[in-house]
């Protein structure tokens, strides 16, 4: 695919169901690839402007963009490493933070439930700042930079402990690191 504007071509098709009838909506939309140095999914978007939007939707995530494990990227200005997406338990109590750094603000968050079943904390009960030892966070990546607290040394990890909490954990509250 070349860089730039171009047009989308589609086809006419003489049935109107499905992805027929989204292809004839894009027939008049400009899209452009859009690079995003900062996404943790994609390297580059198709932005289109014109008839083409789905839903209110311009913007579409290119599967042969994927970012890959390893991959640097900058991440809300903080420089970090792409890890493979993967649940992993704390060794101990941790406060998540809005930043990658020991006097970063502590981020509260909402009820986490596991499984649907036990939450944490309880419903009703003040948010949390500590994330509970044995809890499992997905990491999605590190900080390049280490960083030293107590007798650990290591990066700080971007996690999310659900669909709507996201913040920073020390490498230290994990087993083996």
């Amino acid at each position: 695919m070349s860089r730039g504007t171009f047009l989308l071509k589609v086809r006419e098709s003489s049935g109107q169901s499905g992805l027929e009838k989204i292809y004839k909506g894009f027939q008049s939309t400009e899209c452009q690839l859009i690079a995003d140095s900062q996404s943790l999914e994609y390297t580059e978007f198709l932005d289109c402007k014109g008839d083409g939007q789905i839903g209110g939707v311009s913007r579409f995530a290119m599967e042969d963009r994927r970012v890959k494990p390893g991959d640097k990227r900058s991440y809300k200005g903080v420089p970090v490493v792409v890890r493979e997406t993967a649940q992993t338990p704390l060794s101990s109590p941790c406060e998540l933070r809005e930043a990658p750094a020991r006097d970063a603000k502590v981020k509260s968050f909402k009820d986490l439930c596991i499984g649907g079943y036990s939450c944490f904390p309880p419903m009703g009960t003040v948010p949390g700042t500590a994330v509970p030892a044995e809890f499992s966070v997905f990491v999605r990546a590190e900080t390049e930079k280490q960083d030293t607290i107590g007798d650990k040394t290591g990066p700080w990890y971007l996690v999310t402990l659900d669909a709507v909490n996201e913040g920073w954990l020390f490498s230290g509250c994990f087993a083996g690191k």
